[in-house]
């Protein structure tokens, strides 16, 4: 729950919403019947979420890539599993190519406005409009 605080306090306000999922059934949910401007995926999903018919975020990167959901929407892996992170990406990387990996130990401990400026930077290219 603390990366979700985090997240809010970084990015909501009156321009942004956040939507968090803790389960990855409910995230594919999300995704195929909402368009977001950018994803943020975690590998272990914080913990939070007991094995299911779709266990954690490589499952749900899997499903992403294979039935090409939102593959034009900049993902941003935070995970602090560095091998489940590149899982993830190698997972998403035929089908999406707006793919970052940023750990999330950077974005909480550089703090909210650097790690904004930095996540903006990378993302600002692919963000329509804005």
């Amino acid at each position: 729950m603390q990366r979700i605080k985090w997240f809010k306090n970084a990015f909501l306000d009156e321009k942004n919403s956040v939507y968090y999922s803790h389960n990855p059934v409910e995230a594919e949910q999300m995704l195929r019947n909402n368009k977001y401007d950018s994803i943020w995926l975690d590998h272990d999903l914080g913990g939070a979420y007991t094995r299911g018919p779709l266990g954690d975020g490589i499952d749900l990167a899997r499903v992403m890539a294979k039935d090409k959901i939102q593959v034009d929407t900049p993902v941003v892996v935070h995970s602090l599993n560095h091998d489940g992170s590149e899982n993830m990406l190698a997972a998403l990387k035929d089908t999406h190519s707006n793919l970052f990996r940023i750990d999330f130990k950077l974005l909480r401990h550089s703090g909210a406005d650097q790690a904004i400026t930095v996540i903006e930077h990378k993302l600002k290219p692919f963000y329509r409009g804005k």
